[in-house]
Order: structure tokens, then C-alpha cells, then sequence
């Protein structure tokens, strides 16, 4: 019997948000290639914004959320 791999998508938190901020756009009049771009972009954005989120623990050490 062969092994079957399921990947699934989205497969993190970054991708998940990126794929539903697209949903909530009106992407009719873009292409195929636009809507790509606009996907890499809010990736991108929104890695980026869960890379600079700190939190502070009740010692006052800063850790950094990815």
C-alpha cells in the first residue's frame, strides 16, 4: 500500500489570514497574476506583523510571537 500525504492549506496562521483577507475583497476585475501578487503581499504583511508583536511577561521579559 502506497502512502498517502495530505497536505492541507492553509497550513499556518499567516497563510490562513492572507487567504481570508482575500476572500474579502472584490477581486473580479484582477487577474489571475493581480490576485497572486495581492495574496504575497498580505502574506508578507501580515508576517511581518506577527514577527514585530511582542509581549512582555509578568517579569518584564520581552518575547517575541511568531
Amino acid at each position: 500500500m502506497t502512502d498517502v500525504n495530505l497536505n492541507t492549506f492553509p497550513s499556518n496562521r499567516v497563510d490562513a489570514l492572507s487567504l481570508l483577507f482575500l476572500e474579502n475583497q472584490d477581486l473580479s476585475s484582477l487577474s489571475p497574476e493581480e490576485i497572486a501578487q495581492r495574496y504575497l503581499e498580505a502574506n508578507n504583511e501580515i508576517r511581518h506583523a506577527f514577527r514585530n508583536k511582542s509581549n512582555t511577561d509578568k517579569n518584564g521579559v520581552r518575547h517575541i510571537v511568531l
